[in-house]
């Protein structure tokens, strides 16, 4: 191999590096929490003269009149709840407080979080009308369908003022007696526990300690599962020294995935007999606990919030680590297999090809909708969320950018793209095809691109397009995608009946950026593309730097 071509490698994965680096300057915390305008403060108070600064501290900006006399405060939840992330990322929302501190009305500045849920919360009306007076103690209903990024700015909100969550807003109902009386049928009343753990005390007739019960929300509330988080209770000994048994109480888990937690005889009742102090310290990777076969996130979740609750009157618990999941296994080894593919004969096998489509379309597609995508490469870089406990995404990321790169062969694209064998499909219905003239699919082609191009630079002008909404994959998620994407599914899979791999050719940024980094016999010198590469760096820079 000589100098030139891994010279050529070495830049075009210095552009690649460059274009994420600049995306992540656009994250969350490029644009936290700037100081706010009087247009802005006259919303809530019409009578506005003058705006202060951002206090250093709490971030409070105080409105005043034109006599100096004060009408109340502006606050940013920003950058105190940059931690509580959503469905896939943070929100930034802004509170206006009257002169005594209560909430006048609350508006969502930006949000980090998928575009199709932030749309539901911001046209809910009834959400943001429930922020007058937000009381800490009042529940809040969640926006149906939104639930996760509607808690999260409710829960940004409490931080932001300085309030200790008391209730969990995902499962705001309290222990009540009635509920534990199927456990322990000769339970007469509870009362609040005393101790650091807190919880309540179950006791009978008589007066004598049955059990003290926890439940794990909202310690739990930012342990997500496949879905969504779980609330558990936790049912200790009298002398809550003991664990005698973890009941799921309620859960925004996919069901099917939560019975076959709740069914298994042996997963939760595996931990009865533990002691308190061993379930804080525990470790799923030193112990080899590997979770319930078919769900294991969510088993593992379940464990992670009972860990988490009992660490609670200990101060913030570490970032958990979740061991191995089946599911990023078989992705890692679905990705193996393509790689072998790409360097096998058997890739112009027919009956392999057909076998090896389906697989991609029944399983990366439609079951577990793990697709590359303009959407996932921008999130992961700009809020670094999905890289640790998405292992098996990461390496098919990973091995997509990477094999075209030092290889020449376009690993994803031809053989794990779900999307891609979809159109490989339609296009054996009929033999009769639209032949284009040459110089139209020259021009053609080169539109992925140039959308490739549009969109980096709209992301790094902080313009924050939704990039699922240029793309057809979030369709293959039906229950989070959004219309455009469903239209451009559609148009792209009727298209390749008529000519093969038509949105692969003419409509993909996705593919473009993978065939920018394929380095082969035909892409192994220094092209107009990277030239271009070179001034949308150029141009990236200086939108970061002076934008």
């Amino acid at each position: 191999m000589n100098l030139r071509v891994w010279l050529l490698r070495f830049w075009r994965l210095s552009v690649l590096a460059g274009a994420l680096t600049l995306i992540r300057c656009q994250g969350p915390g490029h644009d936290t929490s700037e100081p706010l305008g009087l247009d802005t403060a006259r919303i809530w108070f019409p009578g506005a003269a003058h705006l202060s600064r951002p206090d250093g501290e709490t971030g409070v900006q105080y409105v005043t009149d034109d006599f100096g006399d004060l009408l109340g405060m502006l606050l940013q939840t920003m950058p105190r709840a940059r931690d509580i992330v959503g469905y896939s990322g943070p929100s930034n929302t802004l509170v206006a407080l009257d002169r005594g501190g209560k909430v006048l009305g609350a508006k969502l500045r930006w949000s980090a979080d998928t575009a199709d849920h932030v749309r539901r919360v911001v046209r809910d009306d009834g959400f943001w009308q429930q922020m007058r007076p937000f009381e800490e103690d009042q529940t809040i209903r969640q926006v149906s369908g939104a639930t996760l990024t509607s808690s999260a700015i409710t829960r940004g909100i409490l931080k932001a003022l300085g309030r200790t969550e008391r209730a969990s807003l995902l499962f705001p109902y309290p222990i009540e007696l009635r509920e534990l009386q199927s456990l322990f049928p000769t339970a007469q009343s509870i009362e609040p526990d005393p101790s650091p753990l807190g919880g309540v005390i179950l006791t009978d007739a008589n007066g004598t300690t049955l059990a003290r019960i926890l439940r794990t929300s909202p310690a739990s509330d930012a342990v997500t599962g496949y879905k969504g988080p779980t609330d558990s209770l936790v049912i200790l000994d009298p002398k809550g020294e003991m664990i005698r048994g973890i009941q799921v109480r309620d859960s925004y888990e996919t069901e099917e995935y939560l019975a076959i937690v709740t069914k298994d005889s042996r997963f939760l009742p595996g931990f009865s007999g533990r002691s308190v102090r061993e379930m804080r310290d525990f470790d799923f990777q030193s112990a080899g606990v590997s979770g319930v076969s078919g769900a294991t996130r969510t088993s593992l979740a379940v464990l992670e919030g009972v860990r988490r609750r009992l660490r609670a009157d200990e101060g913030p618990s570490p970032v958990p680590r979740f061991p191995f999941r089946l599911h990023d296994g078989i992705l890692i080894a679905l990705v193996g297999f393509a790689i072998f593919l790409s360097f096998s004969p058997w890739r112009g096998h027919r009956s392999v090809r057909l076998v090896w489509n389906a697989i991609l379309i029944l399983y990366l597609g439609l079951l577990s909708g793990d697709l590359l995508s303009q959407s996932l490469l921008a999130g992961w870089a700009a809020n670094d969320l999905a890289w640790r406990s998405l292992p098996g995404m990461a390496f098919l990321a990973a091995a997509s950018l990477l094999v075209p790169l030092f290889t020449g062969r376009q690993l994803y694209c031809h053989h794990l793209c779900p999307h891609g064998a979809a159109q490989q499909w339609l296009g054996k219905l009929t033999r009769k095809k639209v032949t284009l003239p040459e110089s139209w699919q020259r021009w053609m082609a080169r539109l992925p691109f140039f959308l490739l191009l549009t969109l980096f630079l709209a992301v790094v002008a902080g313009l924050k397009p939704n990039l699922a909404a240029f793309e057809p994959f979030d369709a293959w998620v039906f229950r989070a995608s959004g219309l455009a994407s469903i239209v451009i599914a559609i148009i792209g899979l009727l298209a390749s009946v008529f000519h093969p791999l038509a949105y692969c050719k003419f409509g993909c940024p996705t593919g473009a950026l993978l065939r920018f980094l394929r380095t082969g016999a035909s892409s192994d010198r220094f092209s107009g593309r990277d030239w271009m590469a070179l001034g949308l760096l150029a141009t990236g820079t200086v939108l970061t730097v002076w934008g």
